[in-house]
């Protein structure tokens, strides 16, 4: 009998703490007392430990930044002035630039002989074969821009620009450092004189005579053009001068169009019965300078064109590679919804186990009052 007054202690809450203690203790935990429970089932995760460290903020940035640098770097050096004037020293630092993409390269080697023993990738073979790419592609581009543009530009700078210079007086070993030649007014090009020479394409040629028109001891100065005239004397229609504006000319460079026009000048020479001793060929247009300018223009534009195209690419591929360095890993962070499927199977688990104990538990105590 319990006395009155005295605290009473219902068995039935003294199991069901016990039994609390015993369900809760170690939520979570991956082992209690020896044996597995309910709650030790681990928490599900989306990908694994090391993708966190393959995936970081620093490595994307430098997977794309240093190969961009790299290929902005080689593409300046092949299509600068500097190229123009030492090309050896160009030479020497695009070789400097190899040799650090090969110690990226042992570094990556490196890294690849760790990721065959723990399976833990990294991004240096990428930044490797990538950075590689960049230094030969931004060198190359880099020539091709120097050799279609920029070059020029800088043979026309090296040389002078002569004004008022008189056919009549002037003979060609005089300007043979002339890159842009102003002639005085009445100066024109005597087409009477004209001259084809045609193989696969025609090069063109006519003499440049003075105001009075007579006739030159040497016809040095000459306008050319290509496929702009034909063998009829008088068909020369190379250049563009304005009616009564004072030509100019800019000298012509490739040495294969100097040697078809050298050609045409022999013809013209020979079938007018005139003399030339040094001849000189123009391209002939109102604004040479305007042209000049024009290459150095061509050349930056093609350069920045190249860099965004390069840098949107790598981004691309750093992308790509990002996405296959995070499929099928494990990062350690909770897949949610698993992790909501989990606790409502071990919720209701524990909470069916909850009840049979304590079904069982009041039996229990129903007998032992009934005794």
């Amino acid at each position: 009998m319990f006395q009155t007054g005295q605290p009473r202690l219902d068995p039935r809450m003294a199991l069901y703490d016990a039994y609390a203690q015993q369900a809760f203790e170690g939520y979570g935990t991956e082992k209690h007392h020896g044996h597995h429970h309910h709650s030790d089932m681990e928490l599900p995760r989306a990908q694994g430990k090391t993708v966190r460290r393959q995936l970081n903020a620093c490595a994307v940035c430098i997977a794309i930044a240093v190969p961009v640098i790299l290929f902005a770097v080689a593409s300046y050096l092949t299509s600068s002035e500097l190229y123009y004037k030492n090309p050896n020293l160009v030479y020497l630092l695009v070789g400097l630039m190899i040799f650090f993409v090969l110690v990226i390269g042992a570094g990556a080697a490196q890294d690849h002989r760790k990721m065959l023993k723990s399976g833990e990738r990294s991004w240096w073979s990428f930044i490797f074969f990538t950075s590689m790419v960049a230094v030969l592609l931004g060198s190359c581009l880099g020539y091709v821009n120097y050799s279609a543009n920029t070059k020029l530009y800088y043979q026309y700078m090296g040389l002078r620009k002569i004004v008022d210079v008189d056919p009549g007086q002037n003979q060609g070993q005089q300007l043979l450092d002339a890159g842009e030649i102003d002639f005085k007014d009445g100066a024109k090009v005597d087409t009477t004189l004209n001259m084809a020479y045609h193989k696969s394409r025609t090069w063109c040629v006519a003499p440049i005579i003075a105001a009075d028109g007579s006739p030159l001891a040497s016809y040095d100065f000459w306008a050319v053009g290509m496929d702009c005239c034909s063998a009829r004397q008088g068909d020369f229609t190379c250049g563009t001068v304005a009616e009564g504006a004072a030509p100019a000319g800019l000298r012509v460079m490739d040495s294969a169009e100097i040697a078809g026009y050298t050609l045409a000048v022999q013809q013209a020479t020979a079938a007018y019965n005139i003399q030339s001793s040094r001849a000189i060929f123009l391209y002939m247009m109102e604004t040479p300078y305007t042209t000049i300018k024009a290459y150095l223009t061509r050349g930056k534009t093609l350069s920045i064109v190249a860099f965004i195209a390069y840098l949107f690419v790598q981004s691309a591929f750093v992308a790509y590679q990002t996405w296959l360095f995070g499929k099928g890993a494990r990062s350690g962070y909770l897949n949610h919804d698993a992790s909501r499927h989990m606790f409502a199977h071990l919720h209701h688990a524990v909470g069916a186990e909850f009840l049979l104990s304590s079904r069982i538990a009041c039996s229990r105590v129903g007998s032992m009052r009934s005794m």
